[in-house]
């Protein structure tokens, strides 16, 4: 099996005629983050925990012994079951002697919507809000070098991860990256100042910036700004991780996959690297 970076590797670079003295200061940069549980635990989620433990689940008999649809909802109010459980009580409703009583039907799906929406809006907020979120992937290159990355785990792997930030982001660099300034910028400070990393002040101005490019504000000044990869696919460009965006992070993170979530962000490194060269050319940044 070849190697997971073999098509960033392999990705064209700019070519020679690109202006290299400027290009070489900025630090383009990205980073992947999940929810900060420490600080915003998850909710309780039908979809994630039961009071029953699956062996000893039997929705026939729960059917069965409350009889009732006013029994049955007592019963499943005084008890907590997952999402799959809920689904195999729903479907033995559906097929027992009473064939699918409309008001318990209705009871059970409220059940199984209420907790996975709920789990769903605790994900997508904490983990796209910069002060709710941590960072467990930092990817970057200088100029036209190669991306390179560093995932995190825990808070000392966090710490390592912003300390290489700062090394890099000297004074005579300039950042670049995909809506640096409304996140990644807050992040890193956010994160900084959690963990008791040494910092300096950044500026997030949106414009007038001179120590960022930020590449939405710039492609998209007055008007509603497209996704990242929308961007990249207009000009041409092909992400080196395909079709997977940032929803999948916090998956890849429970299945231990770091090596995908570094490949993930070196990804999204590469795109705004080929981006900033692209729009230069039609574009005074």
């Amino acid at each position: 099996m070849g190697s997971p970076f073999a098509a960033l590797s392999a990705a064209p670079k700019p070519t020679e005629q690109q202006p290299q003295s400027q290009d070489r200061g900025i630090l383009f940069y990205d980073l992947e983050a999940i929810p900060d549980e420490s600080r915003y635990p998850k909710p309780e989620s039908n979809e994630l925990s039961s009071s029953i433990p699956d062996e000893d689940f039997r929705p026939d008999d729960i059917l069965t012994d409350t009889k009732t649809v006013t029994n049955l909802q007592k019963w499943l109010k005084g008890h907590k079951l997952s999402g799959p459980q809920y689904a195999r009580l729903l479907e033995q409703e559906n097929q027992g002697d009473t064939v699918g009583r409309a008001t318990a039907i209705d009871t059970i799906e409220k059940l199984i919507k209420s907790g996975t929406v709920e789990f769903d809006s605790w994900l997508k907020e904490s983990s796209t809000n910069p002060w709710k979120a941590r960072i467990v992937a930092f990817g970057w290159c200088i100029g036209n070098g190669e991306t390179k990355s560093m995932t995190a785990r825990n808070d000392d792997e966090e710490r390592a991860l912003l300390e290489q930030f700062w090394r890099l982001n000297t004074s005579d660099r300039t950042r670049c990256g995909y809506n640096i300034c409304g996140y990644d910028d807050i992040l890193v400070a956010m994160r900084s100042r959690v963990l008791g990393v040494e910092q300096r002040k950044l500026d997030f101005g949106r414009f007038s910036n001179k120590e960022a490019i930020d590449l939405m504000v710039k492609l998209f000044p007055s008007r509603k700004a497209m996704k990242c990869k929308e961007v990249a696919y207009a000009l041409g460009i092909v992400p080196p991780a395909g079709d997977v965006d940032g929803s999948q992070v916090y998956w890849m993170y429970q299945r231990e996959e770091m090596d995908a979530i570094a490949h993930y962000v070196e990804s999204d490194v590469f795109v705004e690297q080929e981006m900033y060269f692209a729009t230069t050319e039609l574009w005074k940044f």
